[in-house]
């Protein structure tokens, strides 16, 4: 499995898109957090915004920001998920991997956990270019710097974490359909189709599934912590069955 992790870095790194992203990021992270802007399709926290825009900007306004944010990132990194299984799929290129030398088991955890790590390295690009940013054009703090770097770990993680579910049911439907825009779409879909039918059936079961929505509640800290525990757990459930059902899948398909 580390060998397979290794190999999906290695292909990365000979890809030109995977730098393309990482620019990408940079430049979006410190636009919007020098112009004092929130780009994204706006889930959850429109009263954290109103505070926003009526106040003078910090450090941690630029983090807030960002996190307001965030939703463009799920689709910033499409090109991402197909580097690293995407490709092997719609190509059924795969089948080489798992006859010579990993299980199936084991070959969907190394794609899983190479997405999760991608995912936390690039999250945590674009939250550090907000704090260094917003450090640059000169704001203060906002809050005492070691409360303001926990709170910038817990960003990162969380964003990185719900971002991760989402592109696993990608993953699911990817291995299921083995085609890369149904995965795309379905990954690029989700938040606004949850928060869509979640206003119009007022489906509180929702929320268990809105994973951007909590992702930007948690780290703006809008939710409380007893309330989002059942979400978190839900998430990792989820994962469980992605996983399991995700392999389960791979071995009833001809080799």
């Amino acid at each position: 499995m580390i060998n397979q992790i290794r190999a999906d870095f290695y292909r990365q790194r000979h890809t030109w898109g995977s730098y393309l992203t990482v620019l990408l990021t940079i430049i979006f992270s410190a636009t919007i957090t020098a112009q004092r802007s929130v780009g994204g399709i706006m889930i959850n926290g429109t009263d954290l915004l109103q505070r926003l825009e009526n106040s003078k900007w910090t450090v941690l306004s630029g983090l807030q920001s960002a996190t307001l944010s965030s939703s463009v990132l799920l689709y910033g990194y499409l090109g991402i998920f197909v580097i690293v299984i995407g490709y092997e799929f719609s190509q059924s290129t795969y089948k080489n991997t798992l006859i010579s030398r990993i299980s199936r088991l084991q070959f969907v955890l190394a794609k899983f956990l190479t997405l999760f790590l991608d995912l936390l390295g690039l999250v945590g690009i674009f939250y550090i270019t907000a704090f260094l940013t917003g450090r640059i054009v000169g704001r203060a703090w906002g809050e005492p710097l070691p409360t303001l770097l926990g709170h910038l770990a817990i960003m990162i993680l969380t964003v990185a974490f719900f971002i991760n579910v989402i592109f696993g049911i990608g993953l699911l439907l990817l291995v299921v359909t083995h085609s890369t825009v149904i995965a795309a779409v379905t990954i690029a879909v989700w938040p606004l189709l949850v928060s869509l039918i979640g206003m119009t059936t007022q489906w509180s079961w929702l929320k268990y599934f809105d994973f951007m929505g909590t992702a930007q509640q948690i780290t703006t800290q809008s939710l409380a912590t007893i309330k989002f525990a059942p979400i978190i757990g839900t998430s990792l459930g989820l994962i469980v069955v992605i996983i399991v059902g995700s392999t389960i899948a791979i071995r009833h398909q001809e080799l």
